[in-house]
């Protein structure tokens, strides 16, 4: 199955997009730290990108998420891409009406 979406290429684009950013204003990002020290909280209760970094993880990450919603699609995406594969597009319709049809009798 052929990955869509390579979130490590999108980050590293990000990461090259902002760099050059920086690279020709050097006072935007101290601007846009300054934007999110306001917002979380905490100013002048730390310095530098660490300790603002351990203050996020401590204090807005305190509780572990029970539920996972990105893990929980991925294995679905993942069950129905396993189910459909190799499929012909009127087969790929027939499975797709007869689990909305399944889903509606569940439901009721």
């Amino acid at each position: 199955m052929k990955k869509e979406f390579d979130a490590v290429k999108s980050m590293r684009e990000i990461r090259e997009k902002l760099n050059k950013e920086y690279s020709q204003n050097p006072e935007l990002r101290n601007k846009r730290l300054k934007k999110i020290h306001k917002e979380y909280d905490i100013f002048n209760q730390c310095s530098g990108i660490q300790n603002v970094s351990e203050r996020i993880d401590t204090e807005l990450y305190k509780n572990k998420k029970s539920f996972d919603s990105v893990k929980f699609f991925r294995e679905g995406k993942e069950k129905i891409a396993d189910e459909t594969d190799g499929m012909t597009f009127e087969e790929l319709k027939k499975y797709i009406s007869d689990r909305l049809k399944k889903d509606k009798t569940v439901k009721k």
